[in-house]
């Protein structure tokens, strides 16, 4: 699969067709090795995605800063605020079709203690054992800069439901304008 970064630039209709012509500027990629690879009346399946900046280190390390504030006034250790956070506000992994990653495991089992990011969502029964089934969720590392401010949003919702003080709310506008494309 070719990735290609750009903008959509025109938006035409062929006459004879009536079907229409997109066109985009590209700024990235293998544009003529794709060009060359690809026929002129070749069918192909397109998929366009809005490009997001990746989450900042700025915005990771404030992410912490209020955690670990959490975790002081709780007792509880950053990572186990962390997983709170992520159960709480986080992001789940998605395919390309929009189909969340599940997977089971004995009720009782604790998937962080793999290293592995999820939600359990339901519980019952199967072929006599009972089982969790999980939703996995990305680790804050992988968010872009959206999903890093919904983080960032909702562990300030429980910094405030806490008394912890967060950034005042011009800092943070500025802050979340760095943050978003």
């Amino acid at each position: 699969m070719e990735e290609l970064k750009g903008k959509l630039y025109s938006l035409t209709i062929d006459p004879p067709t009536r079907k229409y012509i997109l066109s985009f500027l590209v700024d990235s990629g293998d544009v003529e090795n794709f060009y060359q690879k690809t026929k002129r009346d070749m069918p192909l399946q397109i998929k366009v995605n809005q490009r997001r900046r990746k989450r900042s280190l700025d915005a990771n390390a404030y992410a912490w800063v209020l955690m670990s504030k959490i975790a002081a006034l709780s007792g509880l250790d950053k990572d186990s605020v962390y997983e709170m956070m992520l159960q709480r506000y986080g992001c789940f992994w998605q395919d390309e079709e929009g189909n969340y990653f599940s997977f089971l495991l004995p009720a009782g089992e604790e998937p962080e203690r793999a290293g592995i990011h999820a939600k359990c969502i339901s519980s019952g029964w199967r072929d006599g054992i009972a089982m969790d089934t999980y939703l996995l969720l990305k680790g804050s590392s992988e968010y872009d800069s959206q999903e890093m401010s919904q983080f960032i949003d909702g562990i300030m919702l429980d910094c405030k439901d806490l008394g912890i003080e967060t950034l005042p709310p011009e800092e943070l506008a500025r802050m979340m304008a760095a943050w978003n494309p």
